[in-house]
């Protein structure tokens, strides 16, 4: 992407391929670990689309949602 000046899609390439990864790890541990790589795809997807908005999709997908995911994943089987 450096070689071809396409900065603008790291922050998507990133959360798409991360992921792919999680959907594929779902069937490996948590089932649940397959919804949180569909919503990284999801928002990689609307990170590619709409490429100003980048980084802060990136900060949501790596951040908010991991938070959010590990919250809930906390009261379901910490509690």
């Amino acid at each position: 992407m450096l070689y071809h000046s396409v900065l603008w899609m790291v922050p998507a390439t990133m959360l798409i391929f991360y992921g792919i990864a999680l959907f594929g790890a779902g069937s490996f541990t948590f089932g649940e670990i397959r919804s949180l790589g569909m919503a990284e795809i999801l928002i990689g997807l609307g990170a590619a689309v709409l490429p100003e908005f980048g980084l802060i999709l990136w900060a949501l997908g790596f951040g908010a949602l991991h938070i959010v995911y590990g919250f809930f994943m906390y009261l379901k089987y910490e509690r």
